[in-house]
């Protein structure tokens, strides 16, 4: 478990700020279900199109599932530890240190879901040539 550093952390000064940090932190949980709703979407897409096309889309399953178990996990876990290596710093004492916070979260999550992703469907591809194929 981490410990606080003294004098870093949020500082509210009433009641009214505490409602609007428990609010944006439950608008960020929403919009990451959000975006993972999205992602879900458009490989279920991909899934029908390559059904259209009468393609092996059981294979496209498999390797749209790893992808995403892959994306959703590093997404997840970099995301985690990217707020808490800045909160530990101490920068998310000012508005500049909590747009930081956010910014560098949500950039170095969406890199680190897209190289699982792709590595996870790479994984996934080769698995089902080898032993389904």
């Amino acid at each position: 478990m981490a410990t606080a550093l003294p004098g870093a952390g949020i500082r509210i000064a009433d009641v009214h700020e505490g409602r609007a940090v428990t609010r944006f932190s439950q608008s960020l949980n929403y919009a990451g279900k959000g975006i993972i709703a999205v992602d879900l979407g458009l490989r279920t897409n991909k899934v029908y199109q390559t059904y259209q096309d009468n393609g092996e889309w059981e294979r496209e399953i498999a390797v749209q599932t790893g992808g995403l178990a892959g994306a959703t996990g590093a997404g997840y876990v970099t995301g985690r530890a990217v707020a808490l290596t800045m909160t530990r710093i101490a920068l998310a004492a000012t508005l500049w240190g909590w747009a930081i916070m956010i910014g560098s979260s949500i950039v170095i999550g969406a890199v680190a879901a897209y190289q699982m992703d792709e590595q996870g469907k790479k994984i996934t591809s080769r698995a089902w040539d080898r032993w389904i194929k």
